[in-house]
């Protein structure tokens, strides 16, 4: 009877398809999305024991986004393997191949990296995996193993990841090994985003440093202010009332009142009482808060340089949870990666916001940087509400700096970029602009495109050079 049975096994079927909807597969460039799937292994006899099942795997990849590329995998929603186990003519065989592919489930592992680090880890354990059999006749059972690969789900937010499947026991039977998936895969949802400006219909307009609602960021939110006996106490009186509600920041003040404020060539001196600045000692992050909101938030403007805080009108360590204030905080002119921060404006609505806001960064390599801004990690922060700005397909080929303009060549693909997401679009360039002219050596830079220099992309014209903005995530 069992020689029967082998007789009628026809050798293992070698072929591994791999379907993407709704991309177009036949202008799908897999080099560039760095799949590397090798499903089958078919030996040249099929083996006499034991009496195994012919399966033919194909991997099947759904996409659930109306935003198509053909360069990169957008919004991916779930990775399907679906097995087709030819000739299994009794339910002891069949019942086998299920024990195979649940052995192979669960063993699977599933990392998201973001950058170089994996920020999270999956298996069968905390993963809906299912398995099912959908379709069985007499010479064919067809069973799918389908994996979750939405944000949801793998609880990440925006941004650029390269994700990695792979299976402890890589093997189905003994004839059939399935390699590890590897892709990168770019999560994009709608939100708003306030494109950067330089010109506005009023005077009195000024970029102030407030908070996420998590207190780790300061981010700029420039509006226009109340003036009444001065510039600069209209400044102080702003910081006191925080952003607008519904800004997705924090409401409260994260700077103490300052009672007096004397402003001389080129050194701001802020006068605070006792009790305000106890207000602030008891904490490093309040400290450290209050006191880079003041000096990013005066900094901003060229003709300061220096900033001294006295409470009670002396320069002392007592303050800001131990803050050496008997010397002035100097304007530093360190390089800084500017990232999009998500937050929520309206959890109910589930409307997002996207503020570009600085890191510091030691980096001062301009192909370092511009890696920084298309993985979103920076200094080993890999905070999954910081978005990468700059897609992973698009690749500097070469740069140059004379007279402190930067021109920045960049592959083809950059002409594509999000395309027809204007918000996703000025976020990119924002980034670039005010990333590369924070560098001592830059005060302008210049995009171009495998070499041509008059690039348009959607409704921005990139043939000129951009200085650094005045106005970063304006209220108008």
């Amino acid at each position: 009877m069992s020689k029967f049975f082998i007789n009628i096994f026809i050798l293992i079927i070698i072929g591994v398809t791999l379907t993407l909807t709704p991309i177009n597969i036949d202008l799908l460039k897999l080099d560039n999305i760095h799949f590397n799937i090798n499903s089958i292994k078919k030996e040249e006899k099929a083996p006499i024991t034991p009496v195994t099942a012919e399966i033919e795997v194909v991997p099947n990849l759904s996409i659930s986004s109306s935003i198509n590329s053909n360069d990169y995998i957008i919004n991916p929603d779930s990775l399907t393997f679906t097995f087709k186990a030819t000739s299994l003519l009794d339910d002891k065989l069949k019942k086998k191949v299920i024990q195979d592919i649940n052995k192979f489930k669960e063993n699977l592992v599933i990392n998201v990296n973001k950058g170089t680090k994996t920020i999270q880890s999956f298996n069968n354990k905390n993963l809906n995996i299912l398995v099912n059999s959908d379709i069985s006749n007499e010479n064919t059972s067809i069973f799918t193993l389908q994996i979750p690969l939405d944000s949801k789900s793998l609880d990440i937010l925006l941004g650029n990841f390269t994700i990695n499947i792979l299976s402890n026991n890589s093997k189905i039977n003994e004839n059939t090994t399935v390699n590890p998936i590897n892709f990168n895969a770019t999560y994009m949802e709608k939100f708003h985003y306030a494109k950067a400006i330089n010109h506005t219909n009023t005077n009195n307009f000024t970029s102030l440093y407030f908070t996420d609602k998590n207190a780790e960021y300061l981010i700029p939110y420039s509006k226009d202010i109340k003036v009444s006996k001065s510039y600069i106490r209209g400044i102080l009186n702003a910081l006191l009332d925080g952003p607008f509600e519904n800004s997705g920041l924090t409401s409260e003040s994260i700077v103490p009142r300052v009672f007096s404020a004397r402003l001389t060539s080129d050194e701001l001196i802020l006068k605070l009482t006792k009790n305000e600045a106890n207000k602030f000692s008891s904490s490093s992050t309040l400290a450290y808060l209050a006191l880079n909101s003041f000096k990013n938030t005066f900094f901003e403007f060229p003709y300061i340089e220096k900033l001294t805080i006295l409470v009670d009108n002396k320069a002392t360590v007592k303050y800001f949870h131990g803050t050496d204030l008997r010397n002035s905080f100097i304007k530093e002119y360190s390089p800084k990666i500017y990232l999009g921060l998500l937050t929520k404006i309206d959890k109910d609505k589930d409307i997002n916001k996207v503020y570009l806001t600085p890191l510091k960064s030691d980096a001062n390599d301009i192909s370092k940087i511009f890696d920084l801004l298309v993985s979103g990690e920076i200094n080993d922060n890999s905070d999954k509400l910081l978005l990468s700005t700059i897609p992973k397909n698009i690749k500097l080929l070469d740069y140059k700096i004379e007279n402190k303009l930067l021109t920045l060549n960049l592959s083809n693909e950059f002409s594509d970029a999000y395309s027809g997401e204007s918000e996703y679009q000025n976020l990119m360039i924002d980034s670039i602009i005010e990333t590369f002219t924070s560098l001592k050596n830059v005060d302008m830079v210049k995009i171009n495109v495998e070499g041509k220099n008059d690039i348009q992309l959607n409704n921005i014209d990139l043939s000129k050079p951009f200085k650094k903005f005045l106005y970063l995530n304006p209220i108008i």
